[in-house]
């Protein structure tokens, strides 16, 4: 048993995102059809098109929750399986876009560039 909770502790966003596509998949096949693969598809053209302001955007987001203590991650975590019950799309649709942008990453890797160019950080607001 001990080896199955070392699995847990080292792999819980894996786990807890696994979950989340799992339940949004097996939803989705039962009460949405189709919504989620065009909700996909279309984020993940936004996301090649537009990949500077998506990948700041998500990164925002990103640091937003990773500075809150673990009872908020928690809920927010909650949340997107509730999500993924109530309205799977959204999930899928959040998936593709940060697919876009992981495509459009890879693509200018792939073209030769040793380093390709990461997206622009967002400025700090100016404390005074």
């Amino acid at each position: 048993m001990s080896e199955l909770e070392q699995f847990g502790k080292q792999h819980k966003l894996t786990i807890l995102f696994s979950g989340i596509f799992l339940l949004a998949a097996i939803v989705n096949t039962v009460w949405w059809n189709t919504l989620s693969i065009w909700l996909l598809a279309i984020a993940a053209i936004i996301g090649l098109c537009f990949p500077e302001q998506i990948g700041n955007f998500l990164l925002k987001v990103a640091r937003a929750l990773a500075n809150q203590d673990k009872t908020v991650r928690m809920i927010f975590a909650g949340v997107a399986l509730v999500i993924a019950l109530i309205f799977p799309p959204l999930i899928f649709c959040i998936t593709g876009l940060i697919a876009g942008v992981a495509l459009k990453y890879k693509a200018e890797v792939f073209k030769g560039k040793e380093k390709p160019e990461e997206p622009k950080k967002p400025e700090e607001p100016k404390k005074e």
